[in-house]
C-alpha cells in the first residue's frame, strides 16, 4: 500500500506545482526598504520576490515597496498598510507594456545585488573613483559625465566636485557656448545656469529651437560646449586663467538622427512617474550608450526614493562599469 500512497502524494504535489505555474505571478518586487512582507509570512520581500493575486502585502512605516506588474507597469507603495495584490493588479493591468519593461529581469538582478551592499562601502567606492580623477585633472572642477556628452532627453543632471579633495565650493556657474566662444577668452554664453551646492539639473531644450544653428552659423553635427566654473565662498568665480574652468562638449540628438528616431519609436511619449520607471529607463539608456541620460535617470530615482539604498548602490555599480567613459579627463581651459 505504501507505494500507492507515495504515488498519489507525488501526483498531487505535481498537480499543485502545475496549478501554481499556470497561475503565474501578478507582480515582481524590484526594490524594497524597511518592513515589507506577505501577510502570510514575516519574511521580508526582496528584489525578485513574486506575488500572486491571492497574496496580500504588509508595508510598515517608513518603508518602501517597488513593484512591476506582469504587463510591465510599475507601482510604488510608500504608505503603511496592508495591500491586496488583486486590487493593485486591477489598477494597472489595463495599461500597455512599455519598451523599458523588457529590462525588468536585468534590473531585478541588479537590485538583488545592490540590496546586499553596504551604503558605507558604496560611499568609499565613490570616493575612490572621484579620487582617481582628482589626481588626474589639472583644473579645479570635474563632473560625473563623459567628456563628450550626448543626450536624448534635453535635460542634464550635473554632479560636480572640486578636483582638490580639500576644497569645497559654494556652487558652480555653467555656461553653454558655441565652440568658438568657448575657446575665445570672455566669449558670450548662449545661456548661463548657477548650481548651488554640488548637484543640480539644467534644462537644455533651448538648444532644440528651430533655426538656432542656422542663426549661429553652426554645422548640424557641430557640438555646443559646456563651460563649468566653480564659485568661491566669497561669491567670486575662480580664476579661469589659472585652470578654474572645465569644458565638456555637448550634443543633443536631433529628430533627423537615426538613433533619435529609434529611441523615439521605442520609448514613445510614455512619461516616467515612479523611481522604478527611472531605474528601468536607466538600464535602457545604458544599453544605448547614452550614459548622461542613464545617470540622470539614476539620480531621479534616488531623488524620488532617497531611503532606498539599493538605488544608490545600483548607481555606483553603473559608475564602476563605465568609469573610464564617465570619468575621463576633461578638457581644461
Amino acid at each position: 500500500m505504501k507505494p500507492i500512497k507515495y504515488l498519489i502524494a507525488s501526483v498531487l504535489f505535481f498537480l499543485g506545482v502545475c496549478v501554481v505555474q499556470a497561475q503565474g505571478y501578478e507582480f515582481k518586487v524590484v526594490a524594497s526598504h524597511g518592513q515589507v512582507h506577505k501577510e502570510s509570512s514575516n519574511s521580508r520581500l526582496w528584489a525578485g520576490s513574486q506575488l500572486s493575486s491571492r497574496d496580500k502585502v504588509v508595508v510598515g512605516s517608513a518603508s518602501y515597496l517597488g513593484l512591476v506588474h506582469k504587463s510591465g507597469k510599475t507601482i510604488e507603495i510608500k504608505s503603511p498598510g496592508t495591500y491586496s495584490i488583486a486590487e493593485l493588479s486591477a489598477k494597472v493591468s489595463n495599461g500597455r507594456s512599455s519598451t523599458t519593461s523588457k529590462y525588468v529581469n536585468y534590473v531585478v538582478g541588479e537590485m538583488a545585488k545592490a540590496e546586499k551592499q553596504d551604503i558605507n562601502t558604496n560611499h568609499r567606492r565613490y570616493m575612490a573613483i572621484t579620487g582617481s580623477v582628482q589626481r588626474a585633472l589639472l583644473g579645479k572642477v570635474a563632473a560625473l559625465l563623459p567628456e563628450e556628452v550626448v543626450l536624448y532627453e534635453p535635460k542634464l543632471y550635473l554632479e560636480l566636485f572640486a578636483t582638490n579633495p580639500d576644497t569645497k565650493y559654494k556652487g558652480y556657474k555653467v555656461e553653454i557656448k558655441t565652440l568658438f566662444d568657448a575657446e575665445a577668452e570672455g566669449g558670450n554664453a548662449l545661456k548661463t545656469f548657477v548650481i548651488e551646492g554640488d548637484k543640480g539639473e539644467i534644462d537644455l531644450s533651448f538648444l532644440q529651437d528651430a533655426g538656432l544653428r542656422e542663426k549661429l552659423g553652426l554645422y548640424e553635427d557641430e557640438p555646443f560646449m559646456m563651460v563649468i566654473t566653480p564659485i568661491e565662498d566669497n561669491n567670486e568665480e575662480a580664476n579661469v586663467n589659472m585652470g578654474g574652468a572645465s569644458m565638456y562638449s555637448l550634443r543633443l540628438l536631433a529628430p533627423g538622427d537615426g538613433k533619435y528616431q529609434e529611441i523615439s519609436q521605442e520609448l514613445g511619449d510614455e512619461p516616467a512617474e515612479t523611481a522604478i520607471d527611472y531605474i528601468l529607463k536607466a538600464a535602457y539608456f545604458e544599453e544605448k550608450g547614452l550614459f548622461a541620460d542613464a545617470l540622470r535617470c539614476y539620480n531621479k530615482a534616488i531623488e524620488l526614493a532617497p531611503e532606498v539604498e539599493a538605488f544608490q548602490a545600483a548607481k555606483m555599480d553603473f559608475v564602476e562599469r563605465h568609469q573610464k567613459a564617465i570619468m575621463r579627463e576633461s578638457a581644461q581651459k
